[in-house]
């Protein structure tokens, strides 16, 4: 296996916990401002969810994959001393490409999470 392969990532372990703990704040924003604040008579509301749930479900994948998309696309890694860039081009390619699945698979999620609680709550 390549170096590339085993490598896609750049954030470490207390930004994956931390981007961990913001997801599923968000995801239970959601959540929460959906049973109280969803309306059909308001579809920028739905909007609004949608926002919140995407970044959410972002913010997840972010953790479980351990790719930054923002790091990703400036082909950086975080570090104390911010971000710094990887030394194999190589790696920093995976991680940009991981970074437009994450986008993809966030907005798939933040649609699914959206419509159900537009389902259940009419």
């Amino acid at each position: 296996m390549s170096a590339a392969k085993r490598a896609i990532r750049n954030i470490s372990e207390t930004g994956r916990k931390n981007r961990l703990y913001g997801g599923l704040s968000l995801i239970a924003l959601g959540f929460i401002f959906s049973i109280f604040v969803i309306s059909i008579e308001h579809p920028l509301l739905s909007l609004a969810i949608f926002g919140i749930f995407t970044s959410g479900c972002l913010v997840m994948l972010e953790s479980t994959t351990q790719v930054c998309v923002y790091h990703g696309f400036l082909g950086t890694h975080e570090s104390s001393s911010g971000g710094k860039r990887h030394e194999d081009e190589s790696v920093a390619r995976a991680c940009r490409t991981r970074s437009w699945w994450i986008i993809l698979q966030s907005i798939i999620g933040g649609l699914v999470l959206t419509l159900i609680m537009i389902f259940f709550l009419r």
